[in-house]
Order: structure tokens, then sequence, then C-alpha cells
């Protein structure tokens, strides 16, 4: 049996890979490709992930479990590899497909080490005759400014313009299981310009998966507007600064309910954008991309690779604008209270008073 380990890196698509591929489990393993669900519902593998971090540095979706109950985190690590080697006992299939992002690093956990990559390897060996790693890698002004998006729903600050290190998490699968495929995620660059048919045609090229209907289920995530991401960080400054990169209920709540504003709003609302001088940085600050192009032969377009130089002057956080506009983030504060409102949020007595905090007197003209 072949393993296909795909890594991400994040934001590349990786969700709408994972759906499809859930979605059409049963079309898969009749062409003898297993794509396991570990837990019911779950549809990534990133639980597998528990593996390859120590335990005071692992993804903030789940730092909150380990600490608060370190055995049935060890307990649920040990589950789902239960249920892979299960699920390949039963089938039999002559590929298996693991799919975890967050196998590639996270900014704020680092990157696999080598030794926990070793472990990784020698459990999926026991199952597997080859195991092929894979890793969508991204233009960094773009990846940039959808972990951004991201990183807010847990943050009040921007992540570090740096953050783009794709070099380590290569170099170290490469040390433990021998290559890495690396391919460049872009319209232009994928098959089709989709993720899905791009790695149903590089990876799954021999089996004939020609009557899977690509358009059943198209999936998108919803990216929040600029108005949206300075909201919800001047929330996370004012109400919670010391809670960094922890998800929070009340965030969450938060988040979805900006969402459901967008979805109904009749103003048109700004897409969030990087100013030039800032695109600018993140692509042309980083060595690593020398080192991409140079090993594995992926060159994104709009990246002047003479003018590459570490020791480029950072922007500052402050001065980074996202295309926001006053007038209409003024307005999304008065939607999303009328959101709140509509949904018995404010019942909860110390949320009310942080929502409070965050939007002032147009609490008080609401409620009069």
């Amino acid at each position: 049996m072949e393993t296909i380990l795909h890594i991400g890196m994040q934001k590349t698509g990786s969700t709408t890979l994972q759906k499809f591929m859930h979605a059409h489990s049963s079309d898969l393993l009749n062409a003898s490709v297993l794509y396991p669900e570990i837990f019911d519902g779950h549809i990534n593998h990133n639980i597998l992930a528990f593996s390859v971090y120590d335990q005071s540095r692992l993804p903030r979706e789940f730092a909150a479990f380990s600490k608060k109950s370190p055995e049935k985190f060890e307990l649920k690590k040990r589950l789902a590899m239960d249920a892979v080697e299960a699920s390949v006992a039963k089938a039999k299939p002559k590929r298996l497909v693991i799919s975890a992002e967050y196998l590639s690093g996270i900014h704020y956990a680092g990157f696999p080490s080598v030794d926990r990559l070793k472990g990784l390897r020698n459990w999926l060996s026991k199952m597997s005759d080859s195991i092929k790693v894979l890793m969508y890698v991204r233009r960094p002004s773009d990846w940039y400014l959808s972990h951004l998006q991201q990183t807010v729903k847990g943050s009040s600050k921007f992540p570090p313009f740096d953050a783009f290190q794709i070099r380590e998490t290569i170099e170290n699968y490469t040390q433990v299981f021998g290559e890495v495929v690396v391919r460049k995620f872009d319209r232009e660059s994928l098959i089709d310009g989709d993720i899905r048919t791009d790695f149903l045609g590089s990876q799954l090229k021999d089996v004939n998966l020609s009557h899977l209907n690509l358009n059943r289920e198209h999936v998108r995530n919803q990216s929040l507007s600029a108005e949206s991401i300075r909201l919800l960080m001047s929330y996370r400054a004012k109400v919670m600064p010391e809670k960094d990169d922890l998800l929070t209920p009340e965030t969450h709540y938060i988040v979805t309910s900006l969402e459901a504003v967008e979805r109904k709003a009749s103003i048109a609302l700004s897409k969030p954008c990087l100013p030039k001088n800032v695109k600018f940085h993140i692509n042309h600050s980083n060595r690593e991309l020398e080192w991409l192009k140079e090993n594995h032969g992926v060159e994104f377009e709009g990246i002047d690779y003479q003018a590459i130089d570490e020791g480029m002057v950072s922007p500052t956080e402050e001065s980074v604008s996202l295309g926001e506009d006053s007038a209409k983030l003024d307005e999304l504060r008065y939607r999303l209270i009328e959101e709140l409102s509509k949904n018995g949020y404010p019942v909860f007595k110390p949320l009310r008073a942080k929502v409070k905090t965050l939007l002032g007197e147009i609490w008080d003209s609401l409620r009069r």
C-alpha cells in the first residue's frame, strides 16, 4: 500500500480538498483509495498532528483541551491512530490518503521536529510499503492575507510579516521521508485551476475518477471584510489582550455574527488587501523563496528574485491599512449590535459588558 501524506501548507485550499475527499470517500474506496474518517464528522486528519508537536506548543484549537485533560488528550490521539489502522485493515486499499495541514508547521507552534517525524514515519510504515509527502505552497503575500484573516479570529495582532516559513518543514520531511513533492498553489498552476482536480490529476492520475462530480459541492471559505477584521481586532485588543492565540467562545460567536451580517448587509464592505509596501516586503524579504526556486522549481510571478533582501526594514503594524472604510466600519458596528441583540447574546452579563466596551455608545443608543 502507498500512503499519500498531504501536509498543507495552511491556507492552500486544504479544507476544499478535505471536504471533497470526505464527501466522495465511498467513490474513492471503490477505486481502492482510502480516505479514512477518524471520528464521526471529521473531514480532516489534523488530530494526527498531536504526534509531531510538543504538548506545550499545540495548535490553538487543541491546546485548551490538552491542558484541561492531558489523559483524555493522549487517549484521543491514540484512538485516532487506532481508527486509521482499523480502516486500513478492513478496506485493504492500494492507497491511503492522509490530509492534515497542521503537519506542515504553525507559526506559534514551530515546525515538526525530525525525531517526532520519525515516529510518524514509523507508524505509517507499519501499514505502508511507500510514503509520498505532498505540500502545496502559495505566494507569500497571498498566503499572508489569508493567514491574517484566520489569525485574527483568535488574536488582536497581525501575524509577523515574516511568518511565511517553509524551508525547515520541507527539509525535515525530506530527511525523514526521503522526498517532498512541492506544488504551487495558484489558479494558473493548478490543474483546471482547482486543488481538487490538481490532487486527483497529479496524485491519483492512474485511477479513473472521471465520474465524480466536482461541482456537486463547491466549497469556498467565507472571508471577512476589511471592516470586520478591524472590528474583531479591536474587540480582542480591548476585551482580552492577554489571550492572543487563544480561541474563545465569545469571539467565535462574534465571528459567526459578523459573517451573518456580511451575508445580509446592503452596504458594500471592503475586500481586505495589503498595501503595496507590505506586499513587497513580504515577498522580497525572505531568502527561502530562492531556496524553493532552486531546489523545487517553484517560482512565483510578481517577485523580483534579484531584489530579495532579508535586511530590509519591516513595516510597523500600526502603519498597515487593510483597505477598510471608516464610514462602513461605523455602519458595521451598528449592524453587529442588531445581530447580537436579535440572537440574545447580550443576555449573558459578563459578555454584555465586553460587547459594550467594544461598541460603546451605539449600544446605549440601540437600547433606548
